[in-house]
């Protein structure tokens, strides 16, 4: 049976599907260009259905990147999740955003202490989070203003990598402000590195209703009118 997972949390848009009686990625597709989403997510899962030859009907669960990240991403990755558990009725799975960044700096070779998977919210804010090197959650996902204080999120260890759109505002902020060199990954998180977490939580029957399932906006989501013609 299958894990079909979606991540459409940044500007680009990407989907898996995770073979779990095997425990092997079966196949990845990803679509670079930006802000597409809308366009491009159902036809990239038919066409790895295609692809793979795999049956919906085989499908046993949908695994969704749930945020924080791009407001207009996270709602049709979440509206496409969710009328997808209820089509095939298959659970959920959500993982944060910046956990699958995290899984995906965690597969370089590279040996830190601390890794800090950050998203651009813009002006001087970043999304993020902190892990070990053993992929151990060490601060919670928060919004944070870059601020001289910012160092003290990770108790000032030197060993330490940023990575993901927020870091090389960060990074530079660092370096203007307090005088640190921080080593900045050019890095997104995608589908593939999504699958792995989904597994476990499967494995784990870490399951949500899709009912009741928000994405994970972290600051208050506002609209606003278009002005009429």
């Amino acid at each position: 049976m299958y894990l079909l997972c979606l991540e459409t949390s940044g500007a680009n848009c990407s989907v898996s599907l995770y073979n779990h009686t095997c425990h092997e990625l079966v196949s990845h597709r990803e679509h670079l260009l930006p802000n597409e989403h809308s366009k491009v997510l159902m036809p990239m899962v038919d066409e790895l259905l295609k692809e793979t030859g795999v049956s919906k009907s085989n499908i046993s669960a949908i695994g969704l990147s749930s945020g924080p990240g791009s407001y207009t991403g996270l709602r049709i990755g979440s509206a496409a999740a969710k009328g997808m558990c209820m089509g095939l009725e298959v659970p959920l799975i959500v993982v944060s955003s910046l956990e699958v960044l995290n899984a995906k700096m965690q597969t370089t070779a590279i040996d830190y202490q601390k890794w800090i998977p950050m998203f651009d919210a813009r002006r001087m804010e970043v999304y993020m989070a902190v892990f070990d090197q053993q992929g151990n959650r060490l601060l919670s996902d928060i919004p944070h203003v870059l601020s001289p204080e910012t160092p003290l999120l990770w108790k000032n260890d030197t060993s330490v990598v940023l990575g993901g759109t927020g870091a090389p505002k960060a990074k530079q902020y660092l370096l203007d402000c307090c005088g640190l060199d921080v080593p900045c990954m050019d890095i997104h998180p995608d589908a593939a590195s999504l699958a792995t977490l989904v597994a476990k939580a499967y494995q784990e029957q870490h399951f949500i209703n899709p009912f009741a399932f928000e994405p994970q906006y972290l600051k208050p989501f506002y609209t606003t009118a278009k002005p009429l013609s």
